[in-house]
C-alpha cells in the first residue's frame, strides 16, 4: 500500500517536486529518503535487479568495507560530542586531500534548488523550495537581499547579464544590471532544469515537456516562444549540452537526445531502472546518473549509436552530478548520494581497456545535498535539503617530511637534485603575471597546466580577444546571414569569468558585428528567416554589452573595440555602443571601429588622452559633444568616418590630429587652431583648413591615384600654404609625385618656410622633377632626410634572403625541435623583457645564462650589478690581519663584466668589499704590499667611475664587507659627491673627503655607517642635498651635533656609539617627522624635534644602567612623549621594569598609538605595567612577541635582577590603582606571537577587565598584518 501511495505522487503534478542540476540547475524532491531500500516505490513494483544483471564487464561495484569512521557524528553536527578527539567518527565536513570547507551560508529554510555566480559579480544567488531568493555578499559571506517569489523556486540559471529563475508555470527573466523582469510563460508545472544554447533559453517542465524561447528585439517583450516538444511521459529533471545536441532526462527512466536547431528528438536512450536525476557531458562522454543507485557512462562510436562503456554502482541512490578540474588540473567527478554525501572520483581514461572511478575523497552534510556548482577557481559550492549552503576550495597538495631519509617527497612529483635551477618560477606572482600579459591571451591560458603558472593568469593587467584566429579570413564571409564562431565566445565568455584581478588596464575585443538582418526583419515582417538572423544578431549584441560593462567595472584604461573584424562594415547597421562607455572615468585611450555612437546623456572622459574613431558615422553634433566631454585629449584620430562637415576644438591640450577622409565624403572643414602636429591622408582635396595657426609638423598620404590631383590644382595649393608655417614637413612618395606633375605642367609659384623636410620614397626618375620643385619652394630649408626604400630586385635584398636560409638550415642542424615538446615561451619574449627579468638575479647567475643560445650577451645588458667578495669565500674562516687577501677571482670577475657591460645606463650598483690601506701611507720604496694596495685602490676607484659614467641611482658601496672597520680605510672619489642622478646613496667604512662644494641634486635617501663625520663633513653633504628626505647615521664617529632645518628631511635614524663616555650628541631637528634612536640613549640631547610624529627607541647597552642615567633618558622620553606612535625594543621595556622597582613613577607621556617588540619573560610585565600607568591617552596598543629567551639571556636576568623578588602568580590581579589609559581612551590592542606563558593570559584577562572602551582585541600568530591586496571571495584571492 505504501508503494502505491509513493507512486500515485508523482502523477499527481500539484506534488511531484524531484529537481536535479547540471552547471548551476538544481531542482529539489519531496520525495528524497525512504525508511526502506532507497526508491523501491517508484519502480512500478518491479523488483530491484541485482548488483551483477547485465554483462559481468558492464559494472563495478563499490566496496561496502569502508571504514566505520568515515561517518560524521551527529553529536559534534548539534555541538555536543562527549569524546571530542577521542571519538571514532569525523569531527569535520570532508575527508580526503586536494580540497577543504571555507564557509557554510545558512538562512534558507528548506532545499536550496539552485546557486549561481554571474559572470564577473561579487554577488552569490541561491534558490530554494521556501520560495525565496537569497543574496550574498561574497567578500563578507553575508546575505545581502532576501526576495521572496511567492512560490517554490525549482531551478535558477544565468547568461550574461541575464539570470533565469524556474517556478511553476513560469520562467521569471530579470536583468541584473538594470533589475528589468520578465515573465517567460508556457510552461506547464514546476520547471524542474534550465540551460541556454544556440541563443535560447530551454527549460525542462513538470509535464514532460521541454519549451525553448528566443531573444528577440522587442523591448516589452525580449524573449519569445519558439517552440514546445513533449516526449517524455513524466517529469524532466535535467538538461545538458554538448557537441551540437541536447540531452534531457526524466522520471520515466529514459535518456533524450535532440537537435538543438529542429528541436526534435533523434535518439532515446534507455537502461536506467528509475528517475534519470542528472545529466553531465564531457569529452564525448554523457554521464548520467538515477535513483537505481548507477552512474553510467555512454559513448557514440557512430552516428547516434549511443552505447554505456561503463557502469558505477553506489549503495545509495545518485541525485547529482558535476564535473571540474582540480587544483593540479585533473578531472574529478562529484556524484552526490542520498546518504548525506558527495563522492569524488578521480576520472580514468576511457581510451583504456579497464578503467573504473577511484574515489579521492567525500563531503558530508545534514541532509542529502541536492545542488553542486563549478564556481571561479578555486570555489565551488554544494546546498544541501536543509537549507545549507557550503563554500569549497581547491588546495594543492602539501609536500611530506620524511625526517628518516631527511627529504622532502612530493607524492605527485620528484624533482632530481641534478637538475637545473628553474629561475623563472622562484621570480615574483606580479612579474610572472607581467611577462604573461605580453603573449596571446591563448596561450596565457594554456599555463594553467605548469604548476608554478596555474592560475596566474587569471590576474592578467591585459585581454585580446580576435575573432579572425579562429577562420580563415580569405574564405570566411557567407551571404546566408552572420556565423558567429562557438569557440572564440565560449573563451571570451570563460576568460572573463575567470578573470579574478580588480582591474585591466587594456582590453581589446575585434570581433564582427553586424546588424543588417536587424534591419531587413523591422522592414520585413513576415520574412521569418531574417527574423531568425534579427533574433541572433540582438542577442550578440547584448552578450557584447555584458562584456564592455565588465571591463568598465574594472576599470580599464585602455579599450579598443573593433566590431569591423575582417567583414565588410554597413554604416546603418553598426553595433550601438552602450552609454556606460562615455562614463568611464578612468579611460586614457580609446578606439573604436565599425560601430554607431548615440550617447544619451553628457560625455565625460575626464582622464581620456587618446582617441581613435574608424569607420564611424559621426555628426557635427556628436563629434563636438565628444570633444567637450574629453578635457584632456591630446591625440585625436578620425579614420574613414561618415558625415563629418565640420570639425572644431579649441582645448589648449589637443596638440595632435590624424584625417583620414572618406572618398566620397563632403568638404571637411578644419578649425583647430592649437593643434601642433597635423597628418592628413586619404581625399587630401576634401579638407579646408580653415585655422592650424599653431602647426609644428604636418604629413601628407594620398592614398588614390596621384594623376588626378593636378585637377585639383588650386585646392590642394591652398592646403599647402595653410602647412607652410610649419617647422617639419613630411610627405609620401606619392605627394614627391604629385609635385613633380605640378613642376612640370603649371610651374606653380609657391612658396614654404619650414626647416626640414623629410620623406620615404621608392626613388625613380619620375620622382626627380617633384624634389626639385620642393627644394626650389624651401628657400629656408636646414635639413633634408630622404629614406629611399631598396627595388624590388637590389642587391641587398638578394642577400638578405640569402642569409636568413643559411641561418634556418644551420639552426635545423644544430637544434630539431619535436612537435610534442613543449614551446619555450621565455625565449619568444622581446629582448627588453628578458633584460629585466636577468636583472632580478644575482650578477653571477645573469653572466651564466651567455651559455643559452637565446640569451646570449642579453646580461651585458642588465640594469643592475651586484657584486659581493663574501660569496667567494666562508665568513666564518677568514682571519683578519694587518695583510688583508683580495681574491683574484673576485676581482677579475668584476673586471670583466665591467669591461662587458655595454647598457649606457645601471639602475643599482652594489659593491662588497674588505678593503685597507695600511701599507701605502706608511712604506717608503718598492714593496710588494705597497703595489698591491695601490693596485686594488686603483681598480676600486675604475669601477666607481664606470658606476659614475653609467648615471646610476643607487649606489652602495661597503668597504667593511665581513670584517671590521680598518682606520685607514678608502677615500672616496670626488666624483660621486658631485652626481647629479643618484637617488640613494649608502657607504660603509669609507673616508669621505671633500675638495670641493658637493652636488647631490636628485638624492633622496642617505646611509652612513663607520665613517667619521670629522669637520663640517656632514654639513657640506647636506647643504649639497637639498632634495633629501631620509638620513641615517650608524655608528659614525666625531659625531657631535646633529642641527639641520632642510624641510625635505623627514626622517633619521642615528645609531649613536661614543669612543668615549663623555662625548654626547645634540639633536635640533624641527621639521623631522620620524626619529628612531639606538645605541647609547643616555648621551643624547634631544634640543628640537617638535614636528615628531613617529619615534622609536632601541638600546643596545644592558638595561640595568638606566637606573644611574635615570634623569638623561626620562629627558629623551620626555622629547617624544608628544609623538602620535612610539615603537619600542625589548631593552626599553626592561628599562621600564628597573624604574617601577626603584618607584621612579615620574614619566608623562601623550603618545596616542604604542607598539613594542618583546621577547617576553617575567620581567617584562613590570615594565608594561610601568608604560600603561605612565600613557593616559593612549589610544592604541599592540605587542609583537618574539621567540623565548635564550639560556644565556635567561641566566643574565636571574643574576641582575636577583635581589627583587618577582612574584608574578597575582601580578596583574593585585594591580590598584587607576589606569586612566585603560577607562577612556584605549580602544585598540593587538597582540601577535604565540602565547605561552600564564602571566600573558593574566595581562590579557587583566585588559579585558580594565579596558572600559575597548573595542577590539586581536591576538594572532601572524607577526606582521598586511591588508588584502585584491578583491577576495570568501577569503580566497
Amino acid at each position: 500500500m505504501e508503494t502505491k501511495r509513493a507512486a500515485r505522487r508523482y502523477a499527481d503534478d500539484s506534488v511531484e517536486r524531484i529537481c536535479v542540476r547540471r552547471t548551476g540547475l538544481a531542482t529539489s524532491a519531496n520525495v528524497y529518503r525512504r525508511n526502506s531500500k532507497p526508491y523501491n516505490a517508484i519502480s512500478d513494483n518491479q523488483p530491484r535487479k541485482s548488483s551483477y544483471h547485465g554483462p559481468k564487464t558492464s559494472y563495478v561495484s563499490t566496496p561496502k568495507a569502508r571504514k566505520q569512521e568515515d561517518k560524521v557524528c551527529t553529536y559534534w553536527m548539534s555541538g555536543h560530542c562527549a569524546f571530542g578527539d577521542r571519538c571514532r567518527y569525523l569531527h569535520s565536513w570532508s575527508c580526503g586531500d586536494g580540497f577543504s570547507s571555507l564557509a557554510k551560508l545558512e538562512g534558507h529554510k528548506k532545499a536550496v534548488s539552485g546557486i549561481v555566480l554571474p559572470l564577473g559579480s561579487d554577488k552569490l544567488y541561491s534558490s530554494s523550495s521556501d520560495g525565496t531568493l537569497r543574496i550574498w555578499d561574497c567578500h563578507s559571506g553575508k546575505c545581502a537581499r532576501l526576495s521572496n517569489l511567492g512560490d517554490e523556486v525549482g531551478s535558477v540559471y544565468t547568461e550574461g547579464r541575464w539570470m533565469f529563475i524556474g517556478m511553476k508555470n513560469v520562467v521569471k527573466a530579470w536583468n541584473i544590471e538594470t533589475a528589468e523582469e520578465f515573465s517567460l510563460k508556457g510552461p506547464v508545472g514546476q520547471i524542474f532544469c534550465m540551460v541556454v544554447a544556440k541563443d535560447m533559453i530551454i527549460a525542462g517542465a513538470q509535464n514532460g515537456a521541454i519549451f525553448a524561447w528566443k531573444c528577440s528585439s522587442e523591448v516589452n517583450n525580449p524573449f519569445q516562444l519558439v517552440g514546445s516538444r513533449k516526449v517524455h511521459s513524466r517529469a524532466v529533471l535535467c538538461l545538458t549540452v554538448g557537441e551540437n545536441k541536447l540531452y534531457s532526462g526524466s522520471v520515466d527512466h529514459t535518456i533524450r537526445v535532440w537537435d538543438i536547431d529542429t528541436l526534435q528528438c533523434i535518439k532515446t536512450l534507455n537502461g536506467h531502472e528509475d528517475a534519470v536525476m542528472s545529466l553531465l557531458h564531457c569529452n564525448g562522454c554523457l554521464f548520467s546518473c538515477s535513483l537505481d543507485c548507477s552512474t553510467k557512462v555512454w559513448f557514440a562510436a557512430e552516428g547516434e549509436n549511443w552505447k554505456v562503456i561503463y557502469t558505477h554502482k553506489e549503495e545509495k541512490g545518485v541525485l547529482a552530478l558535476c564535473g571540474m578540474n582540480d587544483a593540479e588540473n585533473k578531472p574529478v567527478l562529484f556524484c552526490s548520494c542520498n546518504d548525506k554525501t558527495v563522492r569524488l572520483y578521480d576520472l580514468p581514461s576511457f581510451r583504456t581497456a579497464n578503467f573504473a572511478f577511484t574515489e579521492r575523497g567525500r563531503t558530508f552534510s545534514k541532509e542529502e545535498v541536492r545542488v553542486i556548482y563549478r564556481g571561479p577557481y578555486p570555489l565551488f559550492f554544494t546546498g544541501d535539503a536543509s537549507g545549507s549552503l557550503t563554500v569549497w576550495k581547491w588546495v594543492v597538495m602539501e609536500v611530506i617530511k620524511d625526517d628518516s631519509a631527511e627529504k622532502n617527497i612530493c607524492k605527485r612529483q620528484r624533482v632530481s637534485e641534478e637538475e637545473l635551477d628553474d629561475r623563472i618560477s622562484s621570480l615574483p606572482d606580479n612579474i610572472l603575471v607581467h611577462i604573461l600579459s605580453f603573449l596571446p591571451i591563448k596561450d596565457a591560458v594554456k599555463t594553467v597546466l605548469v604548476p608554478r603558472f596555474r592560475n596566474l593568469w587569471n590576474f592578467l593587467p591585459s585581454l585580446s580577444f580576435n575573432q579572425c584566429g579562429y577562420h580563415d579570413c580569405a574564405s570566411k564571409y557567407d551571404e546566408d546571414g552572420p556565423h558567429y564562431n562557438e569557440k572564440f565566445l565560449n573563451f571570451v565568455r570563460h576568460v572573463l569569468f575567470l578573470h579574478e584581478s580588480a582591474t585591466i588596464d587594456r582590453f581589446h575585443l575585434k570581433f564582427e558585428l553586424n546588424l543588417d538582418r536587424t534591419n531587413e526583419a523591422a522592414a520585413d515582417e513576415e520574412d521569418e528567416e531574417a527574423r531568425d538572423y534579427a533574433n541572433r544578431e540582438t542577442m550578440m549584441a547584448s552578450e557584447v554589452d555584458s562584456w564592455i560593462h565588465f571591463v568598465m567595472r574594472k576599470k580599464v584604461k585602455v579599450l579598443n573595440l573593433d566590431f569591423k573584424g575582417c567583414g565588410l562594415p554597413e554604416p546603418t547597421a553598426c553595433y550601438r555602443l552602450p552609454n556606460v562607455v562615455f562614463g568611464g572615468k578612468y579611460l586614457t585611450e580609446l578606439k573604436l571601429v565599425a560601430c554607431e555612437i548615440k550617447p544619451s546623456h553628457k560625455i565625460q572622459l575626464n582622464c581620456l588622452k587618446r582617441l581613435l574613431l574608424e569607420e564611424l558615422v559621426l555628426e557635427d553634433k556628436i563629434i563636438n559633444q565628444i570633444l567637450k566631454g574629453c578635457s584632456l585629449l591630446e591625440e585625436l584620430s578620425l579614420i574613414r568616418c561618415y558625415g563629418l562637415r565640420r570639425l572644431a576644438t579649441d582645448n589648449p591640450n589637443t596638440k595632435s590630429l590624424i584625417l583620414d577622409l572618406y572618398y566620397h565624403g563632403p568638404m571637411l572643414q578644419v578649425l583647430c587652431p592649437n593643434v601642433e602636429s597635423l597628418e592628413i591622408g586619404g581625399s587630401i582635396d576634401l579638407v579646408d583648413l580653415v585655422d592650424v595657426s599653431s602647426i609644428a609638423v604636418s604629413a601628407v598620404v594620398f592614398s588614390s591615384t596621384f594623376k588626378c590631383k593636378h585637377e585639383r590644382y588650386q585646392t590642394l595649393k591652398a592646403l599647402f600654404k595653410k602647412l607652410s608655417h610649419g617647422k617639419i614637413f613630411i610627405p609620401c612618395t606619392w605627394c614627391i609625385l604629385v609635385f613633380t606633375i605640378w613642376q612640370l605642367i603649371y610651374q606653380p609659384g609657391l612658396l614654404f618656410v619650414w626647416k626640414r623636410l623629410e620623406f620615404g620614397i621608392h626613388l625613380t626618375k619620375w620622382h626627380l622633377p617633384g624634389i626639385s620643385c620642393l627644394l626650389r619652394t624651401s628657400p629656408y630649408l636646414e635639413t633634408l632626410a630622404i629614406y629611399i626604400s631598396p627595388g624590388r630586385y637590389h642587391i641587398f635584398t638578394v642577400v638578405m634572403e640569402g642569409n636568413d636560409d643559411i641561418v634556418e638550415t644551420n639552426s635545423c642542424k644544430r637544434q630539431r625541435v619535436s612537435e610534442e615538446q613543449v614551446i619555450d615561451r621565455i625565449s619568444s619574449l622581446p629582448d627588453p623583457l628578458i633584460v629585466h627579468i636577468l636583472s632580478f638575479l644575482p650578477t653571477e647567475d645573469a653572466v651564466k645564462t651567455v651559455l643559452i643560445r637565446r640569451f646570449g650577451k642579453l646580461w651585458t645588458f642588465v640594469s643592475r650589478l651586484s657584486f659581493d667578495q663574501c660569496s667567494y669565500h666562508d665568513c666564518a674562516d677568514i682571519v683578519y690581519s694587518d695583510d688583508v687577501e683580495y681574491d683574484e677571482r673576485f676581482l677579475d670577475f668584476v673586471h670583466n663584466v665591467l669591461i662587458l657591460h655595454e647598457n649606457p645606463t645601471i639602475d643599482q650598483f652594489i659593491l662588497k668589499l674588505h678593503y685597507n690601506s695600511l701599507w701605502c701611507p706608511s712604506e717608503e720604496g718598492p714593496n710588494d704590499n705597497v703595489d698591491r694596495e695601490m693596485r686594488i685602490t686603483d681598480q676600486v676607484n675604475s669601477w666607481v667611475h664606470f658606476a659614475m659614467r653609467k648615471k646610476v641611482e643607487l649606489l652602495h658601496l661597503d668597504f667593511k664587507g665581513c670584517g671590521f672597520f680598518e682606520p685607514d680605510a678608502y677615500i672616496l672619489p670626488d666624483v660621486v659627491m658631485n652626481c647629479q642622478y643618484l637617488t640613494q646613496l649608502k657607504l660603509v667604512a669609507c673616508e669621505i673627503i671633500p675638495t670641493g662644494q658637493i652636488k647631490l641634486n636628485t638624492l633622496k635617501r642617505l646611509f652612513l655607517e663607520e665613517i667619521d663625520l670629522k669637520g663640517e663633513i656632514l654639513n657640506q653633504i647636506l647643504c649639497g642635498s637639498s632634495v633629501l628626505e631620509e638620513l641615517s647615521l650608524v655608528k659614525c664617529y666625531s659625531l657631535h651635533t646633529l642641527a639641520f632645518k632642510n624641510p625635505s628631511i623627514k626622517s633619521l635614524i642615528v645609531e649613536f656609539e661614543p669612543m668615549t663616555s663623555s662625548q654626547r650628541l645634540q639633536i635640533s631637528c624641527p621639521n623631522l617627522v620620524s626619529l628612531q634612536l639606538a645605541g647609547f640613549i643616555d648621551l643624547m640631547d634631544l634640543v628640537d624635534v617638535s614636528s615628531l610624529a613617529v619615534s622609536s627607541i632601541f638600546f643596545s647597552f644592558h638595561s640595568k644602567c638606566a637606573l644611574v642615567r635615570h634623569q638623561e633618558i626620562r629627558r629623551v622620553f620626555q622629547k617624544l612623549s608628544r609623538s602620535k606612535l612610539v615603537r619600542l625594543c625589548t631593552w626599553s621595556i626592561m628599562v621600564f621594569t628597573t624604574w617601577q622597582l626603584n618607584g621612579l613613577q615620574d614619566l608623562f607621556c601623550r603618545w596616542k598609538c604604542l607598539e613594542f617588540s618583546v621577547v617576553l619573560s617575567k620581567w617584562h610585565h613590570m615594565g608594561i605595567c610601568f608604560l600603561l600607568r605612565s600613557s593616559p591617552y593612549l589610544e592604541t596598543l599592540t605587542i609583537y612577541i618574539g621567540r623565548g629567551l635564550g639560556q644565556h639571556l635567561v641566566q643574565v636576568f636571574e643574576e641582575e635582577w636577583a635581589e627583587y623578588d618577582l612574584d608574578m602568580s597575582k601580578f596583574w590581579s593585585s594591580q590598584v590603582g587607576s589606569f586612566r589609559c585603560l577607562q577612556y581612551h584605549l580602544k585598540t590592542i593587538t597582540i601577535y606571537g604565540l602565547i605561552t606563558e600564564p602571566y600573558m593570559i593574566d595581562f590579557i584577562e587583566f585588559l579585558l577587565k580594565k579596558a572600559m572602551v575597548l573595542e577590539s582585541l586581536v591576538i594572532s600568530t601572524d607577526t606582521v598584518l598586511k591588508p588584502p591586496q585584491q578583491p577576495e571571495i570568501f577569503g580566497v584571492t
